[in-house]
């Protein structure tokens, strides 16, 4: 298929249906687009959840000179937030949560990696919809103060033209 101008909602949405696609933990209601990277919707122990946010975006104003409104290429950052809710190990450990080969929040996060990285974003109708490859940026790890849950955090880069029509 072709590439094609895309709204931010397009990429958005093309990046939580690739997360649904190619990773079996994320799928239906605990991977989704929010504003707020921490907004868990009923976790209970065990779950995990798989968050897409939207960050911020550069236009490049050389090529909208050139281009105007058909050309409104924006370098856009979006992070994955990987959410789980469980016990820590015992007190003051981590290898657990962090290594499980099927829970661990490193784990989940290869996951993510290995779904997204280097990949072209495509619609639902099979477009693609960005110029270059997904590529990750920087992540970060952490824990609420309880111990009840953590995260892992991964922010990537995509390159696209903002459809303005």
């Amino acid at each position: 298929m072709a590439r094609i101008d895309a709204s931010l909602t397009q990429v958005l949405e093309s990046v939580v249906a690739r997360l649904h696609d190619q990773i079996d933990t994320a799928r239906g209601s605990n991977c989704y687009l929010s504003l707020d990277p921490d907004m868990i919707v009923n976790g209970r122990p065990g779950d995990h959840f798989f968050i897409v946010t939207p960050l911020d975006g550069n236009f490049d104003d050389a090529l909208i000179a050139g281009g105007g409104q058909q050309q409104a290429t924006v370098d856009s950052t979006f992070t994955v937030t990987i959410h789980s809710v469980r016990k820590k190990d015992r007190a003051g450990e981590s290898s657990e949560f962090l290594n499980s080969e099927t829970t661990g929040i490193i784990t989940l996060g290869t996951d993510v990696l290995q779904a997204l990285v280097s990949h072209d974003l495509v619609d639902l109708g099979g477009d693609e919809v960005g110029f270059e490859p997904i590529s990750p940026i920087s992540y970060n790890v952490g824990q609420k103060g309880d111990g009840t849950s953590g995260w892992l955090q991964i922010a990537f880069n995509v390159l696209f033209d903002w459809d303005l029509s």
